[in-house]
């Protein structure tokens, strides 16, 4: 009966330290749970952030690129409005040059007129000089 004693204690004290182990475990199995549970949420708060950072760098770059859109149509705009105005000066120019040989053409024939009407004038003084000289020969010879 003393052996059965001691084999019942030796039961008690291998289910002692059995469900000693247990809770060690146990305990040991819901630390790395809790570990588990925290890094999970640790990752998606990184990943929740790095997203946010990702969206807030797209839309930094999104209002760039939109700037510089607007930037590039007030240039184009610009450059259309000197374009056409550049055409417009081009034009005008033209019709001055137009209406300066204009003018030229008829300015060179009024003075070919002149230069004409100048020469007959010189012709005509030249016979009333002769004529004049011609009638003083005369009243002379009277």
């Amino acid at each position: 009966a003393a052996k059965g004693k001691v084999g019942e204690e030796d039961n008690q004290e291998f289910l002692t330290k059995l469900k000693d182990m247990m809770e060690v475990v146990s305990k040991a199995a819901s630390e790395l749970r809790a570990e588990r549970n925290a890094f999970h949420a640790e990752k998606i708060k990184f990943a929740t952030e790095k997203d946010r950072e990702t969206k807030e760098e797209t839309q930094t770059l999104k209002d760039e690129l939109n700037k510089e859109r607007r930037n590039v149509l007030i240039q184009k705009g610009k450059i259309e409005a000197l374009t056409k105005e550049l055409e417009d000066e081009r034009k005008r120019q033209s019709q001055i040059q137009k209406n300066a040989d204009k003018n030229c053409i008829q300015l060179k024939t009024k003075l070919e007129d002149n230069m004409k009407s100048y020469m007959e004038l010189e012709v005509e003084c030249a016979r009333l000089k002769e004529q004049l000289k011609h009638s003083d020969e005369l009243r002379k010879g009277l």
